[in-house]
């Protein structure tokens, strides 16, 4: 499970890098995969979490609009933001179970967001869950 999170950070760090510097995909994911994250033993993961999320952004922000309403997408801070967009798009788009995802996203907002962005980011990945029959 490590291995995953480590993944899941170092896509984290991928996506919002492609926020704030508009950079090609592949340059961001080789960047970040050689000097943060060339010890994962699942590159396959890390490289799926951010070519998924870059193709399905879209798509991603206009579910994440509905549970946060009151947080335009474009407002967020871009490390919540990203938390949010991977979290979404392993529930849509993988077969990983909601409650790893929620509970993985949550870690990562205690580590690289601020006080608030656990209860944010769980509230809003429980709604979406619940929404797309992923947990009761």
């Amino acid at each position: 499970m490590k291995g995953r999170h480590l993944a899941r950070q170092a896509a984290l760090q991928a996506l919002t890098s492609l926020l704030l510097h508009k950079e090609e995909v592949e340059v961001v994911l080789e960047f970040v995969h050689k000097e943060f994250a060339s010890g994962l033993n699942n590159p396959k993961f890390f490289q799926e979490l951010v070519r998924g999320v870059h193709e399905f952004r879209s798509e991603i922000d206009e579910e994440l609009a509905i549970f946060a309403p009151q947080w335009p997408i474009e407002k967020l801070d871009p490390v919540e933001r990203s938390i949010l967009e991977l979290a979404t798009f392993e529930i849509l788009k993988t077969d990983t179970p909601a409650p790893i995802v929620i509970n993985e996203a949550v870690d990562l907002a205690k580590e690289f967001g601020d006080d608030t962005a656990g209860k944010f980011i769980n509230g809003v990945m429980s709604s979406l869950s619940k929404k797309h029959g992923k947990i009761e």
